[in-house]
């Protein structure tokens, strides 16, 4: 995907699109995908720094935005807005997902499981339980699964 930038449409034609993806039209989502896509994708490709995974989560923020867009509020923001938050939200996910995977070296080591450190910046209150909490849980859900 082309990094260039596109002109991101008039708050008219935004809350107009915003109608027809409430109204379930494709063609309107396929519009909204055309005028944000590439900035959506942009901004996320920041944050991820894989343009695989960046495709991904752009994939997965416009099919957050059709199944949602019964929610968006216009008089609370525009959809350039909305969407970029729902983009910049899905991002942050994966990289917390990504920073808590866990590591096992073989399966044959029932007991050997570790929680990886979060990365730096991560903010430990947003997750209650500790790493050896975690390690233990994933240590019984390997043993049930065997």
């Amino acid at each position: 995907m082309k990094l260039d930038k596109t002109p991101v449409p008039a708050k008219e034609a935004a809350i107009a699109s915003v109608r027809r993806l409430k109204n379930r039209d494709t063609q309107a989502m396929a519009d909204v995908y055309d005028a944000y896509g590439r900035m959506i994708f942009a901004v996320i490709l920041r944050l991820v720094r894989d343009r695989g995974i960046a495709e991904d989560l752009t994939q997965e923020t416009f099919l957050r935005v059709w199944n949602h867009a019964a929610i968006f509020d216009e008089t609370r923001g525009g959809l350039d807005a909305w969407i970029t938050t729902v983009a910049r939200n899905r991002a942050v996910d994966y990289l917390r997902l990504k920073s808590r995977r866990v590591e096992c070296p073989a399966v044959a080591s029932y007991g050997n499981c570790r929680a990886v450190a979060p990365a730096a910046g991560d903010n430990q209150d947003d997750h209650p339980r500790g790493d050896e909490d975690d390690a233990a849980q994933l240590n019984r859900s390997a043993a049930a699964a065997i």
